[in-house]
């Protein structure tokens, strides 16, 4: 039953789907081309409130999300640790900043960050 559930949450995920959240455009923008050549198709959003809504539409393969929003220093991490808590399954997720400081690396893992990057990303990187 269990193995059963697990395929099935692997179905519900676009596997070249990206979700980047990020206010951005530039950076946005330049991201979006380079995991486009990739083969990846990237969902973007500019502000946070899309996310919440667009996960429970489309799961993604991975949230590409920015740390900090006019919200608040830490608000990407907040919304990414709310979504967790609704959603019944776990969606990898990799923070960006241009902080490259021990507290947001610290914010970033205690949000269930699987990846930390700081502006300009290596897209090259992020994509490995």
């Amino acid at each position: 039953m269990a193995e059963s559930v697990q395929e099935e949450e692997r179905e519900l995920s676009d596997p070249h789907l990206i979700y980047l959240v990020d206010e951005d455009e530039a950076q946005n923008q330049e991201i979006t081309t380079q995991l486009e050549h990739f083969g990846y198709e990237v969902m973007r959003m500019n502000h946070l409130g899309a996310l919440a809504k667009a996960v429970a539409t489309r799961r993604p393969h991975v949230i590409v999300i920015e740390l900090s929003f006019p919200e608040g220093k830490v608000a990407g991490a907040e919304e990414i640790s709310r979504i967790k808590q609704i959603e019944r399954f776990r969606i990898p997720t990799v923070f960006v900043s241009r902080s490259s400081s021990f507290d947001s690396r610290l914010l970033a893992v205690r949000a269930s960050g699987d990846g930390y990057f700081t502006k300009p990303v290596d897209v090259v990187a992020l994509t490995e």
